[in-house]
């Protein structure tokens, strides 16, 4: 009989079989019902041992929902079972370096929550309504409004230098879901109960969403410039506010976060490429833990701190990347056994032969990818006799049009390719883009940030100057205006996107499939030849 490596197709058949006769074994009547994201989950896992670690794996779920039967005074069985009794040996992780190990009480200051709190609801909640206003009441340009200036110059180069050193922590913060929680917990005290986590896979008609809504984001930047409209950006801003605050209100937790929202997609993706992941030991959660406080939530236990539980509904150990992981430490604070840890790894682990590809994801990586060439527009179809002038001015649908071409031309190539590849394969050599697209959009928006962030201070005190001068904040603009930087950035631009993808290669040689590994070196030599995509006009 082959393993069941093999014939994966069968693994749900074999795991039902087994719970029905591993519950009979127990005395229970109706056996619970195993979910399909079980299924699809395990079907990635090799099974070393075949069956008698599929019997294991099971006897271990029956005996944790026991477990957790008896310390709820619940005598009835689940209908189903949850995902999270399911343990799986993790693949051997490598090159792992224990932060909270070399530093102790790091672990004690970064899990306190009087730090998260002040952050979020006494500074960034009340600095994003200061900064909308400032759009709406303050000048129009960004090189009036300082506000502007600080969305564009500072927010969204800083966040791309975050991506492969913290990954998506920017999410932990972010005003968009901090008034989505405020919003939450005050329907709460008007007895207004959000609905529970929506079980099932939701990614299959989230992910395709979530890619649309990047790619409506991207075109209303281009065709309405959002960079010099102080107002059209608030929009911007309160339009995703508006999504995490429904979103709120519809599920309990960060529904709109995990699978909805466009910023936070882009920055899961992105996470993949991090040196830093928080993970759960899978020996100590499934050995010593029944109440899964980590991303359930629940009172206090030993060390651990009453918390809501994770905000994205993941378990720390059954993390396979850094995509639903914003570092929000809660899974930290909620553990009583020191289970959680902190640590540095090489830059793009994640990039590997068994990874999970959700079926929307590749698509927001082409979008991404079409970002890069509706930028370029101009080289890439000003040829056209259609084409506008502008895309900022002028007639709306020739301009839209166009730029709605070129944000599909990378999709339209991807099309074209599945003539002569199998789909899976091409999902999966998409990533090894990823380091390219990050590269080139940090040539892009990186300039902006080293030629007008020290104009923040003169922009923004402007009104109020009366046309005096500013001392270190006029003498910062003016350095800033002379700054080489954007010169060399349009120059070496791609010298960023080289630097990480090389990292990434380097991190997983010998566990990269040989799709993945091709992929990244035709990376590379887009890399080295395509100067012309990063070159400033």
């Amino acid at each position: 009989m082959p393993p069941l490596r093999v014939r994966r197709q069968d693994l749900g058949e074999w795991i039902r079989y087994g719970v029905t006769q591993r519950s009979r074994k127990l005395g229970w009547e109706r056996p619970p019902q195993v979910p399909e994201t079980v299924v699809k989950r395990l079907q990635s896992y090799d099974f070393p041992n075949n069956l008698r670690e599929l019997e294991t794996l099971i006897y271990r779920a029956l005996q944790q929902v026991r477990r957790q039967e008896q310390r709820n005074d619940d005598l009835s069985l689940p209908a189903v079972l949850p995902e999270d009794v399911f343990w799986t040996s993790p693949r051997q992780q490598r090159y792992r370096f224990d932060i909270w190990r070399w530093k102790p009480r790091l672990r004690d200051w970064m899990r306190a929550p009087w730090l998260w709190n002040t952050l979020l609801f006494g500074l960034v909640s009340w600095l994003f309504v200061l900064v909308n206003l400032w759009l709406w009441l303050g000048p129009q340009d960004r090189a009036h409004n300082g506000a502007l200036n600080l969305f564009w110059a500072w927010w969204w180069p800083l966040i791309l230098l975050g991506f492969p050193l913290v990954g998506r922590l920017w999410c932990s913060f972010c005003p968009f879901m901090v008034w989505g929680e405020i919003v939450q917990r005050a329907a709460r005290l008007l007895g207004l109960q959000p609905a529970r986590w929506p079980r099932g896979n939701s990614d299959d008609w989230a992910s395709p969403l979530l890619a649309a809504g990047f790619a409506l984001i991207l075109l209303w930047e281009e065709v309405w410039d959002l960079q010099n409209t102080a107002w059209l950006s608030s929009c911007l801003l309160l339009a995703i506010t508006a999504g995490a605050v429904i979103g709120s209100l519809r599920f309990e937790k960060r529904f709109w976060c995990r699978y909805l929202c466009p910023v936070g997609g882009m920055n899961g993706l992105f996470a993949k490429l991090a040196i830093t992941e928080l993970r759960a030991q899978v020996g100590t959660c499934s050995g010593s833990c029944s109440t899964y406080a980590c991303f359930k939530g629940g009172p206090a236990d030993g060390e651990g701190l009453a918390t809501g539980g994770c905000p994205l509904g993941t378990h720390p150990a059954h993390l396979s990347d850094n995509r639903n992981c914003v570092l929000c430490l809660t899974c930290a604070q909620a553990c009583p056994h020191r289970s959680v840890q902190l640590a540095l790894r090489p830059p793009a682990a994640d990039l590997q032969r068994e990874m999970d590809t959700p079926v929307g994801e590749p698509g927001l990586i082409l979008v991404l990818a079409g970002d890069l060439c509706l930028h370029q527009w101009r080289r890439l179809l000003g040829w056209l006799p259609l084409a506008p002038a502008s895309l900022t001015h002028g007639p709306l649908l020739p301009r839209l049009a166009i730029a709605a071409v070129a944000l599909a031309l990378p999709s339209a190539l991807f099309l074209l390719a599945r003539a002569l590849f199998s789909a899976p394969r091409l999902r999966r050599s998409l990533y090894g883009l990823l380091p390219l697209i990050w590269g080139l959009l940090l040539a892009r928006h990186l300039p902006i940030g080293m030629a007008e962030a020290g104009a923040l201070l003169p922009v923004s005190l402007a009104p109020l100057a009366a046309g005096r001068g500013w001392g270190l904040a006029g003498g910062l603009a003016r350095l800033a205006g002379r700054c080489p930087c954007d010169r060399v950035l349009s120059e070496r631009g791609r010298a960023g996107g080289l630097l990480c993808l090389g990292g990434g290669a380097a991190a997983t040689a010998g566990q990269q499939s040989p799709g993945l590994a091709g992929s990244s070196a035709l990376a590379l030599a887009l890399a080295a030849g395509g100067r012309w995509l990063v070159a400033l006009p």
